[in-house]
């Protein structure tokens, strides 16, 4: 759906089946009626109209459509902006409609497309109105949004983002902009782009005008185009095409998501239905697919994500010497991120004995989210390493145990000694976006006020002394960021080989360290050119992790033996003709004297200059 779809129109239709295989519906009236497919009018075929489902909001306009695995149907409706998210059965019965809000900020947030993952029990949504595309994680229940990452390739034509798909069997995004060509692919727990396909149609030529993407099984995509009434089937790998029919419901199917829960039997897709710009209320399509060809997205635990990078990845060498490259094997896994938490305020105090008064500070944490422990009201994380800033007087670690809290009932962060029953430290700010924070995402930076307390209960030690603050009140900000979720896998074999270039066939393995790095060395001994080497290994369940590196292989450099040449004067003559040593490196390089190599010199010294390219 493109920017210029305008505001949304008054009209009247009616809603009537057609009496053909296909159950067409040629329009939607005033008098809003729910089609369910009952006795067949002939056998069922992809493409069959199962149901025209009415919205039970006004005016009903959107491009969005998601499905839980317990049948409930998500949707936003734009034109006006409408910051709700709707939750219907699949009849149509509204049953609650929570504001969407931002986590860190509380705004209220336009939301387009979204999809269901049922291993975080959570919709990816697009922001309405945004590129690049900003993703967010939006909890269903409560609306509360969390900010996931910026599509990076995503640049929208329109207002509307019409295509979004989560993948649970790599936990992964598909995202197809504004009737486009292209649909990008990305890392759900990252962010991190993983490639682009361009989709084709059945003679091989670009499909383009594409809106709607939801994720089949296997290796397959269903997707919608704007204003062609078609849904397209496609490889996920490469975008080829597999197969297409009639889309029987409506006019452009916008948001797409696979339905194998509310009707029994049968493996369906939800068709957002733009319509013509007329249709109020709204309504969605519910179209027969191929049986088992999609099912609800998501695993109880999104899959661990292994990755593998090689150092060098591009490097040049001379001919005959060494090279090494190695790999380093890393997993990210659900739960065990390292998050920095950062505290600032002002306060009066002493640090060993030397005081200092009304002096800002920043306290900066490094924590391990696996390490999270429940307390009366919230969460707490004892630190890995903790440290504090103090201006005018220095940088200091703590040496005594700390941890920083959220008391989601009171929506209050703090900075406290370690353990579940530390006592308090640094108190604030307060903020609603606390009410829901988990300690695992990030948040902030968030201003407000806090309370330094209790720091003469228990000696606070550093390593430059006794740290004590005095009790007050005062400014303070807080932020939490994720610092990384890649851990090093230990004990694992990589393969490398040489694939192509003068040393192909070259291989060997090695068992990665407790860093998970694995090193290669092999002696350039092929001659010149470039090698591509690839680097592999298994995860546990079997599935091959590759990348590779190119070596480029060069001459030795031009070099020149300049040793001194001592020869006897020619018989009768005051002079001797001289011809010049070989260079060990002829054949690499041209060789040019002054004066040239068999001149005749006369006696005494002479000087010859030579130069090698």
């Amino acid at each position: 759906m493109n920017q210029s779809k305008g505001h949304v129109m008054q009209s009247t239709k009616t809603l009537t089946p057609n009496q053909n295989s296909k159950r067409r519906v040629s329009g939607l009236g005033a008098g809003l009626l729910l089609l369910l497919a009952g006795a067949p009018l002939c056998q069922a075929a992809p493409g069959d109209l199962v149901a025209v489902v009415p919205l039970p909001t006004t005016p009903g306009f959107g491009v969005s459509v998601a499905v839980d695995c317990d049948g409930n149907v998500y949707y936003t409706q734009q034109q006006p902006d409408d910051a709700h998210l709707y939750k219907m059965n699949k009849t149509g019965t509204l049953l609650a409609s929570p504001i969407i809000r931002d986590f860190s900020t509380g705004a209220q947030l336009f939301m387009d497309e979204m999809s269901w993952d049922n291993g975080r029990k959570v919709l990816w949504a697009a922001q309405h109105s945004a590129s690049p595309i900003r993703v967010y994680r939006v909890d269903p229940t409560t609306g509360v949004a969390r900010f996931a990452f910026t599509a990076s390739q995503s640049i929208n034509i329109g207002t509307f983002l019409d295509g979004l798909a989560y993948d649970a069997s790599d936990d992964s995004i598909w995202i197809s902009t504004d009737i486009s060509s292209t649909i990008e692919h990305y890392r759900a727990a990252l962010g991190t782009l993983i490639g682009v396909i361009t989709p084709k149609n059945a003679a091989g030529g670009t499909l383009g005008t594409i809106s709607g993407v939801c994720v089949g099984v296997s290796n397959q995509l269903y997707l919608g185009q704007d204003g062609n009434k078609q849904i397209v089937r496609v490889r996920k790998s490469d975008g080829a095409f597999i197969s297409a029919f009639h889309s029987p419901g409506g006019v452009r199917d916008e948001g797409l998501e696979c339905d194998a829960v509310n009707f029994p039997g049968k493996t369906v897709l939800w068709s957002r239905d733009a319509g013509d710009f007329a249709s109020t209320p709204g309504f969605m399509e519910v179209i027969e697919l191929e049986p088992a060809t999609c099912v609800c997205q998501g695993p109880t635990n999104p899959p661990p994500l292994f990755a593998i990078r090689l150092a060098p990845e591009h490097d040049t060498n001379e001919v005959g010497t060494a090279h090494t490259v190695c790999a380093t094997v890393t997993v990210v896994t659900n739960g065990a991120c390292t998050i920095g938490f950062t505290h600032t305020g002002t306060g009066s105090g002493s640090i060993d004995g030397r005081p200092f008064n009304n002096a800002a500070f920043t306290i900066t944490e490094r924590a391990a989210t696996a390490n999270r422990m429940s307390i009366l009201g919230g969460f707490s994380i004892d630190d890995l390493s903790a440290s504090i800033s103090i201006a005018g007087v220095g940088d200091f670690h703590f040496t005594s145990g700390t941890r920083t809290f959220v008391n989601n009932s009171q929506q209050v962060v703090g900075f406290s000694r370690a353990g579940t029953n530390g006592l308090d430290l640094f108190n604030g700010p307060s903020a609603t976006a606390f009410a829901s924070w988990d300690m695992r995402s990030p948040i902030g930076p968030i201003n407000g006020t806090g309370s330094l307390l209790q720091w003469t209960n228990d000696p606070v030690t550093t390593d430059g002394g006794t740290l004590f603050f005095q009790n007050g009140s005062s400014t303070a900000t807080f932020q939490a960021t994720l610092l990384g979720c890649t851990n090093p896998v230990a004990g694992t074999t990589v393969t490398f080989a040489v694939t192509n270039g003068p040393n192909v066939g070259v291989t060997a393995t090695a068992v990665t360290d407790p860093n998970g790095v694995a090193c290669f060395t092999y002696t350039g001994a092929g001659g010149v050119g470039t090698d591509i080497i690839d680097a592999s290994f298994l995860t546990p369940g079997g599935v091959r992790v590759a990348a590779f590196a190119t070596k480029v292989w060069v001459p030795p450099p031009c070099k020149l033996s300049c040793a001194d040449i001592t020869v006897c004067n020619d018989a009768g003559q005051c002079s001797a003709l001289v011809n010049y040593p070989p260079q060990t490196n002829a054949s690499q390089c041209t060789v040019v004297c002054n004066p040239p190599d068999g001149s005749v010199l006369p006696v005494g010294t002479n000087t010859v200059t030579c130069n090698a390219t």
